[in-house]
């Protein structure tokens, strides 16, 4: 029998040639590899044994259980000795994947101050004398003299009392603890069951057994996935990395992927009151999932995690478990949240001598996302659907679905300018139509049942091309750098900017934030770039070309090898230095492949800029698609991330049809010849969304757009499947809806990159869960941009932190160049709310739809169900009215830039047949195989009307 290993140990022996040879050789040198078996080393033969193995039989050995209930197709295993449950898994799961984290799939944890699932977490106020009531005096002090202490399940092991009876698994928590952070103020009794379908039940019933009030301003269920990817990361038992951060080990990155997709699970929140849930699933994305919900009168208010905690002191790059917090008013004083408080809001418990409260949560297997709201309704609560997103322009509407037993008796408005203009009962739905104004969030509390509470928060941006053009003169303005004796050659490049110091900035202790080079010195050009291909501003096009000249294609890139460097800043180290303090020699070094992609995408705008609007002066269009060509040749044979997707990495394939465009045969094909290679590198590789971290979501873009157009089907639906994975049960809440799970950081640039390739897999499919992730991912980068052109990079939604953190611009171009990319209206039927437009007003008479766009750009647009599209690529949409009976379009069109000369349009999507095409004073007759490309002088196009004849 051969000798069982755990994971850590199968990455560590994963031979140093194996996947390096396998994974990153051209397809043609990886066949003549196989074919070559005599060649073949020890190592690249144990690596392929390992591969096609299933990840449940690599992790075989695990702990043993000491209690078992089965629900159904769930299988819950519980740990006697810590009264805690160590493993929810499917029976019959090919994987095996065990959906919670315990001691052998989270190694390091402290089992002596525990937060394992089933422990509960408490702070309580003792009371240093007897309660008096409190006086209404002006002067009087309201605060009873006291302090908080905390009372922990993990710290009571000599009280812990463990059962397992009759399918029952029991544990009761009964007697003052001696240890000093133990209970002593209530009974805990808590009991788990199994319930109709594959369910559990934790059912927890808290007693005062003091003698005075209690209060317990702190009541927290940690939440313990199995999401410790880290730890396929470092040595057994040691503290140094096997790789990470820009030393990633490729050798193991295979092993490493596939553990993390079929055995690690990503926890999605929604912490909203009653209607509160949690969603674990495979990275991989396949059902089913594990919801976790509270149900009867139980509320999570907030949740966060205790980092601090001796439990995860020694677990290698792990944050720790959620706590789901029922109360957490002593949190938010603890931690000093005063002025910050979590969306929610903080409570505590207080009960009297002898008083019980009981809690009840929900774990359930299900098929689908559906099925979260279905479950969240049977379980009295609301099932929630918004559309189109929960970022929302002012003038725009949301429409809300709330699936519940009963209507809702009350909203309470928390925010300023919220407008309910409907409000009806439909069924078991109660639907809204919601609206606002005024930068912020916008919340509201709805009120149903017998005292339930759930509530939404929505947040107001002003109009979006408002916001871009705001950016766009932001970035030119106070970020193109003016200095010619900046000694690190910045001059006429682009700086990134601070709002706390209402400044751009010149140092960093990472270097590279303030060298040029990387996303975050990319940012304001990439972005800037993008934005003028389709709202053209001469000054802002002159300082582009500018920084080309005297800073990108001449310090940053080298314009004979097309080679890119690192940084053109860099520090003398200190011995007290971090790794951020790159020296002159590695900030000239240029094997990161990352960095080849923006200058990629620059030149290309430049290129499209030129040719729209004729407005590039230094260099002829052409010479800018040629640099683009150059750039993409280096990119694809530069470095160990070549042929793994990068950020904005989809666009190759844009600058690949210009290129046959221009007739630039020889050119065209050795770049397909490059791409080829990449793509079949990643439909080769059962997982190939790696990068520089230890997960991450920058690959997917570009794995979805490259095994789309070398036609890999399979390959593509996977990394559907995937990237839907990456937005689980579309949360909502307006900083999750439609982001990828990245810790608590949101509206980063995967919430648009991710969300393009949603987009176009939903106009290929008709999913509606692609297009909800989708656009409302899109939407959300938007937040990060403010009226007077300041654009952060993310938001970080921690309780305590909640705000743009840093409050600084470094990568938010490549979030800006996504939404520019992904902006377009889309005209939806909807199964409850009939027409609604994302992204566009729309209205319905008769056969005839009149769509107005408020996307941002007013350049795309698409009728779904008639699978119409229109794309301006000069000029503005104002309006369209769509007669499918007559096969007929009316068309306003402007441009607000006053820079484009012509209107240029095309449309697909057209019954093959002949098209009257009328403008002005004139008209012309044109037959169409379903697609019709229209130019018109914009002066004479300000109404187009197509007519089938």
């Amino acid at each position: 029998m051969a000798k069982k290993i755990s994971r850590r140990e199968l990455i560590k022996n994963v031979g140093s040639a194996g996947a390096a040879t396998l994974l990153t050789v051209p397809a043609v040198a990886k066949q003549a590899l196989t074919q070559q078996t005599s060649q073949q080393t020890p190592e690249q033969a144990a690596l392929e044994r390992v591969l096609s193995q299933s990840s449940k039989a690599l992790l075989a050995e695990h702990e043993n259980y000491q209690a078992e209930i089965t629900a159904g197709e769930m299988i819950v295993q519980f740990d006697k000795r810590y009264g805690s449950i160590s493993s929810i898994a499917r029976k019959g799961d090919a994987f095996g994947t065990n959906y919670l984290g315990n001691e052998t799939n989270t190694p390091g944890v402290d089992p002596s101050d525990s937060r394992f699932t089933g422990d509960v977490v408490t702070t309580v106020w003792g009371l240093l004398g007897e309660l008096q009531p409190p006086k209404l005096g002006q002067n009087d002090i309201f605060k009873m003299s006291g302090r908080w202490k905390h009372e922990r399940t993990g710290k009571s092991a000599e009280t812990r009392h463990v059962s397992f009876r009759n399918d029952v698994f029991t544990v009761k928590y009964d007697g003052p603890a001696s240890e000093d952070e133990g209970i002593r103020s209530y009974r805990l009794n808590m009991s788990y069951r199994a319930a109709e379908g594959s369910s559990l039940l934790w059912d927890i019933e808290i007693e005062n057994v003091t003698s005075q009030v209690l209060e317990i301003g702190e009541l927290a269920l940690p939440l313990m996935a199995n999401d410790d990817y880290s730890e396929l990361y470092y040595e057994p038992g040691g503290p140094a990395a096997l790789s990470g951060g820009g030393d990633v080990d490729f050798n193991r990155t295979p092993v490493r992927q596939k553990l993390i997709h079929e055995q690690k699970v990503l926890a999605h929140h929604f912490i909203a009151g009653h209607s509160s849930y949690v969603l674990l699933q495979r990275p991989l994305g396949d059902a089913p999932f594990l919801l976790v919900h509270p149900t009867m009168d139980t509320a999570f208010e907030c949740t966060y995690k205790e980092q601090e905690a001796a439990f995860t002191a020694h677990v290698q790059g792990w944050r720790g478990p959620d706590l789901l917090a029922i109360h957490s008013w002593a949190t938010k004083n603890l931690r000093r949240w005063g002025s910050n408080p979590w969306v929610n809001g903080h409570t505590s418990l207080v009960l009297t001598p002898g008083e019980k409260k009981a809690y009840q949560v929900r774990f359930a297997l299900i098929p689908s996302y559906e099925a979260i709201r279905e479950e969240v309704y049977n379980a009295g609560n609301l099932g929630i659907r918004v559309l189109p997103s929960m970022v929302v322009q002012e003038g725009t509407d949301a429409l809300v679905e709330l699936k519940s037993k009963s209507d809702v008796d009350k909203i309470n408005l928390l925010s300023d300018n919220i407008t309910i203009a409907k409000q009806q009962r439909a069924g078991d739905k109660t639907l809204l139509t919601l609206s606002f104004k005024g930068r912020g969030q916008k919340s509201l509390k709805l009120h149903y049942g017998d005292g339930r509470w759930t509530n939404l928060h929505f947040y107001c941006i002003e109009d979006i091309g408002q916001l871009l053009r705001a950016r766009g003169k932001f970035v030119f303005d106070r970020e193109f750098y003016k200095d010619p004796d900046d000694p690190y050659h910045r001059f006429h490049g682009f700086l990134p900017f601070d709002h706390r110091i209402g400044s751009t900035f010149l140092d960093s202790d990472e270097v590279w934030e303030v060298g040029g080079s990387d996303e975050s010195g990319f940012s304001e050009s990439l972005f800037l770039a993008e934005k003028n291909v389709y709202y053209p501003a001469k000054e802002e096009v002159d300082a582009l070309e500018a920084y080309v000249e005297d800073c990108l294609f001449k310090y940053i890139q080298n314009p004979h090898t097309y080679e890119v460097r690192a940084s053109l800043y860099w520090k003398d180290r200190y011995p007290s230095s971090g790794w951020g303090h790159w020296t002159k020699e590695r900030s000239e070094a240029t094997f990161r492949s990352y960095n080849y992609v923006h200058p990629a995408n620059i030149y290309h705008a430049l290129y499209r800029i030129g040719k729209r609007y004729g407005l590039v002066t230094r260099k002829k269009p052409e010479e800018y698609l040629r640099m683009s060509y150059h750039t993409c040749m280096r990119w694809f044979s530069t470095g160990p991330w070549r042929h793994i997707g990068l950020m904005e990495g989809s666009n190759a394939i844009h600058i690949l049809a210009d290129i046959q465009r221009e007739g630039w045969k020889d050119e065209h094909d050795k770049l397909l010849q490059q791409m080829k290679e990449c793509a079949q590198q990643m439909i080769d590789d059962p997982y190939p969304y790696s990068s520089e971290l230890v997960i991450d979501q920058t690959a997917h873009e570009q794995v979805y757009f490259f095994t789309k157009f070398f036609g890999a089907t399979e390959k593509n639906r996977k990394t559907v499947q995937v990237l839907k994975a990456l937005r689980g049960g579309n949360q909502p809440v307006w900083f999750r809806y439609g982001n990828d799970k990245r810790g608590d950081i949101c509206c980063w640039y995967n919430a648009s990159l991710n969300g393009l390739a949603l987009l176009d897999s939903f106009e290929d499919s008709g999913d509606p869960d692609s297009l909800i992730k989708g656009y409302a991912g899109v939407m959300s980068v938007m937040h990060n941009v403010l009226p007077d052109g300041m654009g952060f990079n993310h938001f970080i939604c921690t309780a305590g932190i909640f705000d743009n953190e840093p409050p600084r611009t470094f990568e938010s171009g490549s979030g800006l160049w996504g939404f520019l990319q992904s902006a377009k209206s889309y005209v939806v039927k909807d199964e409850t709310f009939g027409l609604v437009g994302f992204g566009c007003r729309v209205e319905g008479s008769g056969d005839q739809i009149a769509a107005v766009p408020k996307d941002g750009l007013n350049k795309r647009l698409r009728f779904v169900d008639d699978k119409v599209d229109i794309e301006a690529t000069q000029g503005e949409i104002q309006r369209v009215v769509w007669s499918k009976a007559r096969h007929s379009l009316d068309l306003d069109m402007d441009d607000s830039t006053g820079l484009a000369k012509t209107a240029a349009l095309t449309i697909q999507g057209l019954e093959k047949s002949d098209y009257k095409i009328s403008f002005r004073n004139s008209s012309k007759r044109v037959s169409s195989d379903g697609a019709l490309t229209i130019e018109a002088p914009m002066r004479d196009a300000r109404n187009i009307k197509i007519q089938k004849v």
